[in-house]
Order: C-alpha cells, then structure tokens, then sequence
C-alpha cells in the first residue's frame, strides 16, 4: 500500500500539484483617508493616521512612517506575505488622488496554517515630511506570494 501512495505523490509532483509560479502572486489594495493625530502648537497636527480595519498606520510629519496590525491568511499550505504603503493628496480624502511613489514594502512574514500573523514595519522619507500637509490619503498593497486562497 504505501508503494501506491508513493505512486500517487509522484504523479502530484510529476503534474505540478504544490508548485509554486509568477502567476501565484496576487496583491489587494485598500485606501484610507487620513485622521489628524496628536497636535504641536498652532493647532498643527504632527502625525496622520490611517486604519485599514485590522491594519493602521501612521505618517508624521517629519516624513517618519510605520504599518502594524494583522494579516490574514486561509489554507493550509504557505505563502509569503508582504505589507506596503503609499501617499497621495487628493480631495476629499481619497477621491481625485496623485500618489507620491509607489508603496514601499517593508514587511515579509511566510504564513501557514489559516494562522493570522502580526506585520509591523515603517520607513522615513523627508519628500513626505515636505508634503505632509498635503497628504490626505494612504494606499496599503498586501502582496502574496504561493498559495494566497483568502489572504487579505
């Protein structure tokens, strides 16, 4: 019996059942609008926030940046995961936006087992901090790499 079994798992293999190819990478894209954050003087806000539900962010004013919360993923064979952001101005928050760059990933967790998994990580830009006043916006991309069934 276990010869046939062997039998079986070659043929999976031999068909590419598991394989893992470019064309198994998939991204979602979500955007928030930006919430003032704690206040300098003058009324001044020296951080913007962002929530994408079970992900936030924040942008402050000196172009320093950070992402944290949690990334889902379903199944039970792997994929890797990556979390990026991105700025824009627009009006009325995210309607009408002019990205500033493309997002910049900055983190990159394997995830398996239908287990969620915390994702923290963050960058600084001075062209941010330039624009700071301006952004009203920000986009986060969850890439996935392998079998992304469900990963957001």
């Amino acid at each position: 019996m276990s010869r046939r079994w062997l039998a079986v798992a070659l043929s999976f293999i031999a068909l590419g059942v598991g394989s893992v190819s470019l064309a198994d990478t998939s991204e979602t894209r979500m955007t928030s609008s930006a919430q003032p954050g704690p206040v300098l003087g003058m009324n001044v806000p020296a951080q913007k926030n962002f929530d994408f539900g079970t992900l936030k962010a924040w942008l402050r004013s000196d172009g320093s940046w950070e992402i944290h919360g949690m990334v889902e993923h379903t199944g039970l064979l792997c994929a890797e995961y990556e979390v990026g952001l991105r700025f824009g101005k627009g009006t009325n928050g995210c309607n009408d936006v002019i990205w500033i760059g493309d997002p910049v990933f900055v983190t990159q967790k394997t995830q398996c087992n239908s287990a969620p998994v915390e994702h923290r990580g963050g960058d600084v830009d001075p062209g941010l901090g330039h624009d700071f006043a301006d952004i009203t916006c920000a986009e986060r991309v969850t890439r996935c790499t392998g079998r992304c069934i469900g990963g957001s």
